[in-house]
């Protein structure tokens, strides 16, 4: 579900339902392929796919192309839990639920609310470096969401928890496990949720993949650019002024 303005997709879109674009000033540089309808009001795709060409061609370079009703078989998610949270060479930090605080893990406030997957019995020091980056490590929450809301955080991360919420501005994550930056294991529409007001262009940057196997990503705000890929049951763009890029 693509709306908002500025979405600017250097790559292709998948959907194994339907996609609705009704956002404006969007540019696609390859194929936009569902096996479901393709509802795009503007009219600014084109059929060059259904027509044997290459989206790069010229008259389709920029406007992108479309090819619904695709037969492409379905296939199955690839990446599990178990391939990110026991990495041996890395502080893998698993959030300690005990009652007083709530099932949601805050980076922020919670810096030491963890135990050492890979060192049974470690834990108890900060999870920051300095005061706006995060040590190097695969962040998981078995129990509830994982909240992001430093301004100018950094770290090579993956974030994995039931929804990952990032609202910090000018946050820029580089992926550590499976190129992936944030694992949301909820159903939910926003198991992967960025909404933050950057006033300035492409100042958040992701390298990294966004994954909701079983539920949503959600783009909001302003500034939002992802080197990567996003995978998801959902993905809702609600984004501006050119705001997020993926690559």
């Amino acid at each position: 579900d693509i709306g908002g303005v500025g979405l600017t997709v250097e790559g292709n879109i998948y959907s194994y339902r339907g996609i609705s674009i009704t956002g404006g000033e969007y540019r696609f540089g390859g194929v936009v392929e569902a096996t479901g309808h393709i509802d795009e009001p503007g009219g600014e795709l084109l059929t060059c796919c259904e027509q044997g060409q290459n989206p790069q061609d010229d008259g389709c370079a920029w406007s992108g192309c479309k090819k619904e009703f695709s037969t492409r078989a379905d296939v199955a998610w690839s990446l599990g839990l178990s391939d990110f949270i026991h990495l041996p060479e890395y502080k893998d930090r698993e959030f300690i639920y005990d009652g007083s605080g709530g099932d949601d893990w805050s980076l922020e406030f919670c810096p030491t609310c963890y135990q050492n997957r890979s060192y049974p019995g470690g834990g108890g020091d900060s999870i920051w470096k300095d005061a706006t980056t995060l040590k190097t490590g695969v962040y998981y929450n078995p129990y509830g969401n994982i909240t992001v809301t430093t301004t100018n955080v950094s770290g090579m991360v993956t974030l994995i928890g039931e929804r990952v919420l990032v609202t910090a501005d000018y946050s820029r994550f580089t992926a550590l496990s499976n190129g992936v930056v944030a694992y949301g294991y909820g159903s939910d529409d926003n198991a992967v949720y960025y909404d933050s007001d950057d006033p300035n262009d492409l100042n958040t940057i992701w390298s990294g993949s966004l994954f909701a196997p079983n539920g949503g990503v959600y783009i909001g705000g302003k500034g939002f650019a992802v080197y990567g890929a996003v995978a998801a049951q959902r993905f809702i763009y609600r984004g501006q002024d050119r705001a997020w890029v993926l690559y």
